[in-house]
C-alpha cells in the first residue's frame, strides 16, 4: 500500500486544509489520522514539558533560582496587585548571600510600583513599601533579620535603593 491522493483536498478553514484530514486522505484510512493525532498531541506535550523548564529574562533558569521564586510565590494568594508565580523572575544577589526575586512589571493601574523580595536562607523578605503593603503584608522587613545574617547579603537593611538600582537599574 502505497501513498494515494484519492480526491482534491478541501479546505477546513481560512488556512486551509487541516493536517488530519490532509494525512488521512492520502494515506487513505480514518486510523492514520488518529494516529497523526496522537504523535500532534504528543508533540505539543513534549514542547510543553521542554519549555516549562525554562525562565523569562532576568531569570537564570536554574533550579535553585525555582526554588526561591517558589519561596516567594507560597506568600503570594490575595494580593492587591495580582501578581502569580509566572510573573517572577530571579536574579543573585551581586554584594553577597541571597537571590533577588521580582516582577518586571512595573506599572499597575496605572501606577508605577517596583515589587522586589531578597530571599535569604529559603525565607522571603520584601524590601521596599509597594512589595510589603500591596503583595506580602505578612513577611518581616529586612531591619527584622537578625543582623549577622543580613550583614552577609552587603545590602542596607533600612534602604531598597541598591537592590532597586540592581534589578529595575533605578533607585526610585
Amino acid at each position: 500500500m502505497g501513498w494515494r491522493r484519492t480526491k482534491p483536498l478541501q479546505p477546513t478553514g481560512k488556512l486551509g486544509c487541516s493536517a488530519a484530514s490532509a494525512f488521512r486522505r492520502l494515506s487513505g484510512g480514518r486510523y492514520a489520522a488518529a494516529t497523526v493525532m496522537s504523535l500532534i498531541r504528543l508533540a505539543i506535550a513534549l514542547a510543553l514539558a521542554l519549555n516549562a523548564g525554562t525562565c523569562g529574562p532576568g531569570s537564570n533558569g536554574k533550579p535553585a533560582a525555582k526554588a526561591e521564586i517558589r519561596v516567594v510565590a507560597q506568600h503570594l494568594a490575595g494580593n492587591k496587585l495580582g501578581i502569580v508565580a509566572e510573573d517572577l523572575r530571579s536574579l543573585p544577589n551581586p554584594r553577597g548571600e541571597g537571590t533577588f526575586v521580582y516582577c518586571p512589571t512595573t506599572r499597575f493601574s496605572g501606577v508605577e510600583r517596583k515589587v522586589i523580595w531578597l530571599v535569604l536562607e529559603n525565607e522571603a523578605i520584601p524590601l521596599n513599601g509597594a512589595t510589603k503593603g500591596s503583595v506580602t503584608p505578612l513577611l518581616p522587613w529586612p531591619r527584622d533579620v537578625p543582623k549577622e545574617q543580613w550583614s552577609a547579603t552587603g545590602l542596607d537593611p533600612y534602604s531598597p535603593s541598591e537592590a532597586l538600582e540592581i534589578v529595575f537599574g533605578t533607585a526610585q
